[in-house]
């Protein structure tokens, strides 16, 4: 679309008396405001969603620290009663392996080793039996986990969230942000230099702006063609005495990167930046996703070797149950040839002997 709009400026250039190609023009750069605004609102509801998901899954880690603090109170409860607690033990690791995913925080376990502790950038979300709020604020332009000890209280900012909060955190803050600043710095220089050039080339000028802002500023969403313009495209100026036309001048400063007035080359040409923007967009889209997938490879390790400690093996177990099987069906067989022994001998014996 920026190549459009530039070549537009190039044809006016090439016939500065041309209705339709006023016209063209014209159209190309509403085509133009409709693709930046379009990306802005894109980038609206991607933050949108995104705070959706944090507010959703922060709501998850407060209810699964709840289940982990009541775990904790009936596998101590089992212990000092001397009952089974492995299946309790089995589903507290569960609940706290989805938290660790979550949030990227620690377990500990206690001097008794019946209760654990799970903190998150340091402050402890459950302790033993008692559970801590984690909370968000979406409000400002960071977001910001924070830490609440009791009602009343005022909460401490969590700097360090680990796990798909830190992740989602990460992707919104800077990502997005990162992308929609540099979108509108672009948009804003071509607007500015467009508008430069059309109402005061050469100076003193007495043009009209080609674009005009809205109410709220120099912001995505709030740009347009100049409703002059659209009314009628005549009035886009292409032509005026030396050193040259204004057709001409703008596409110079669109494909160069030329200052509207000194001819000094001083930004990148919009075309070459808008690319720029892109390629570094798509790199750190690869590499979040190589990141993805190594992380997942060394998750899958880690569990592999956890399990192989402390888990069961399916394997070892079939073996051992067919170990006691044998044992099981070698005692039947000398439980029955015993009993046949204590058959013949009061049976058959004790006849023969009376």
């Amino acid at each position: 679309v920026i190549d459009s709009f530039l070549s537009s400026w190039q044809d006016l250039s090439a016939d500065l008396d041309s209705l339709s190609a006023r016209s063209q023009l014209m159209e190309r750069g509403r085509s133009l405001v409709d693709m930046f605004n379009h990306l802005g609102t894109q980038l609206d509801s991607i933050s949108h969603d995104i705070d959706i998901h944090i507010e959703s899954l922060v709501l998850r880690v407060n209810d699964l620290a709840e289940r982990v603090a009541a775990l904790n109170v009936e596998i101590a409860r089992a212990l000092a009663r001397q009952e089974p607690a492995a299946d309790l033990m089995d589903r507290r690791d569960l609940i706290l392996d989805e938290l660790a995913e979550l949030t990227g925080g620690t377990v500990s376990y206690t001097a008794e080793g019946n209760a654990v502790r799970f903190t998150i950038g340091g402050f402890p979300i459950v302790d033993r039996d008692k559970t801590y709020k984690l909370e968000v604020s979406l409000a400002g332009p960071d977001t910001e986990f924070m830490w609440k000890s009791s009602e009343g209280d005022t909460p401490q900012t969590i700097a360090n969230m680990g796990g798909r909060l830190g992740g989602l955190k990460t992707a919104k803050d800077h990502l997005v942000q990162d992308f929609r600043q540099k979108l509108e710095a672009l948009f804003n220089n071509i607007v500015l230099n467009v508008n430069a050039v059309h109402e005061d080339w050469p100076p003193p000028g007495d043009g009209i702006p080609f674009f005009t802002y809205g109410s709220t500023g120099p912001h995505l969403g709030s740009v347009e063609v100049n409703p002059d313009i659209v009314a009628d495209p005549s009035k886009i100026l292409a032509t005026l005495t030396t050193p040259g036309d204004v057709a001409h001048k703008i596409a110079r400063v669109l494909a160069d990167g030329e200052d509207p007035f000194d001819q000094t080359v001083t930004t990148e040409p919009f075309v070459e930046t808008w690319t720029s923007m892109i390629g570094e967009l798509g790199a750190k889209a690869q590499k979040v996703e190589t990141g993805v997938v190594t992380q997942g490879l060394l998750v899958k390790e880690l569990r592999n070797r956890r399990d192989s400690i402390s888990g069961v093996s399916v394997d070892e177990e079939v073996a051992q149950l067919i170990r006691q099987q044998h044992a099981f069906s070698a005692a039947s067989r000398v439980i029955t040839i015993a009993d046949e022994v204590i058959d013949t001998i009061i049976n058959r014996m004790g006849l023969a002997g009376r």
